[in-house]
């Protein structure tokens, strides 16, 4: 594979009446050079060691400037990232003029060409997608895909797309890369979603097939992991000696009582805060969303007040995850937990300390739990947490058994006569 590089510069030069420069995207391909304007910017806007802009507090109609100007290098980097990747998973030598004429094109990769394979379209399917998650899921099934294709000798086309094709994608799933049953579904659910986003763009896929709504996600219920009352307390109540422990305990416990994932506290800022009520577009779903602040997240907010632009600390999500594990490790939130999975098509069961099973995403089931556990409607819980459907938010929440206890209760009634 040819070795590349991507870096993004300011252009010297003097700045023109607006006091903007240009910013330089520069390809290095096997030590030549392709460079391309991508747009322009104010000096002061950019840090040049980071290749990122500034995080000062700036006036609205520069943050307008720099978000729109954002969105055209992460456009560039993730294109040509893409590029990059797919022509070294298929072992291809990019030439320096192929590379050359992708970068200075304004069109994406594949659009000369008079209908796009099924790899390609693929690659314009991950491109047309607003979320670095949904970028990011859809490229991890493409790469699942092409092992697929590379280890069982089946061609990835849209002629193939069958239920006999389907099949063999279920066997070497389960029986070669024994994944489990969810992850299967995951894949299928991404697949249909490919395909019937190449059925409304057949015009360059060619494809009208609709064999699709024949694959079955074969989805199985997971053992909710959330944090009990108790446990919440202890948590929220635990004096760290560890600074950053305390931080990323604050930020849990925030998304307890918000229902916000990582990507989007880590993206709070003060301005998505009006009259104790957090108002946002979910970063993965696009979803708008209003949430009351609870009184335990009003304090945890009066913490940060101090910070210029974000509302809370920031670590990257790996880090806050694998630190997780150690803190409630350290306050014993140690339960057994009984896990049952299906690896295979094989159902599994065991038990694990809870410790062991925390991630951050579990503050977002912790969240829907409570809200279950305080009676409050679902369509209410919904609007909170970004949830299109009932059955979507069914796998946040489990029913605790005092709380069916209760409600049970209710049922009896004296049959004497």
């Amino acid at each position: 594979m040819s070795k590349a590089n991507i870096n993004i510069y300011l252009k010297s030069e003097r700045p023109d009446k607006s006091n903007n420069v240009p910013l330089i995207a520069q390809v290095t391909i096997n030590g030549r050079k392709i460079r391309k304007t991508l747009c322009k910017v104010k000096k002061k806007h950019w840090n040049s060691s980071k290749q990122a802009f500034t995080t000062t507090v700036q006036p609205k109609a520069d943050d307008r400037d720099i978000a729109v100007n954002q969105k055209i290098i992460t456009a560039f980097k993730t294109r040509m990232e893409d590029y990059f990747s797919l022509a070294r998973y298929e072992a291809r030598v990019l030439s320096y003029e192929e590379v050359r004429q992708f970068v200075l094109s304004n069109e994406t990769q594949f659009a000369q060409n008079d209908t796009w394979t099924f790899k390609q379209a693929w690659q314009e399917y991950i491109n047309s997608k607003l979320s670095t998650p949904s970028k990011r899921e859809a490229g991890a099934v493409l790469n699942f895909l092409l092992d697929f294709e590379k280890e069982t000798g089946t061609e990835l086309t849209f002629q193939n797309q069958s239920m006999h094709f389907y099949y063999l994608l279920r066997d070497y799933s389960y029986n070669v890369r024994v994944v489990e049953q969810n992850y299967f579904a995951k894949i299928v659910k991404v697949l249909k979603a490919f395909l019937n986003w190449c059925n409304d763009m057949d015009d360059k896929t060619g494809y009208t097939g609709n064999n699709q709504r024949k694959y079955k996600k074969e989805e199985k219920s997971k053992t909710i992991i959330y944090l009990t009352e108790k446990e919440q307390i202890k948590l929220y109540n635990y004096q760290f000696e560890n600074t950053t422990y305390a931080k990323i305990r604050d930020l849990f416990m925030f998304s307890c009582n918000t229902s916000l994932r990582i990507s989007d506290i880590l993206s709070l800022e003060h301005t998505h805060i009006k009259n104790n009520i957090i108002y946002k577009n979910l970063i993965k779903t696009d979803v708008r969303v209003s949430i009351p602040l609870t009184d335990a997240a009003k304090e945890i907010l009066e913490r940060y007040k101090e910070k210029p632009i974000y509302a809370l600390p920031h670590y990257s999500e790996q880090y806050i995850n694998r630190q997780l594990k150690d803190i409630f490790k350290l306050i014993e939130i140690d339960e057994p937990t009984r896990i049952e999975t299906y690896k295979g098509g094989i159902r599994e069961e065991f038990a694990k300390p809870k410790h062991e099973l925390v991630t951050f995403h579990t503050a977002r089931k912790t969240f829907c739990c409570n809200c279950v556990r305080a009676k409050i409607p679902l369509h209410v819980v919904k609007k909170c947490t970004g949830h299109r459907t009932d059955s979507e938010l069914q796998k946040y929440y489990e029913v605790e058994e005092a709380l069916q206890i209760e409600e049970m209760s209710k049922l009896n009634f004296n049959l004497a006569l």
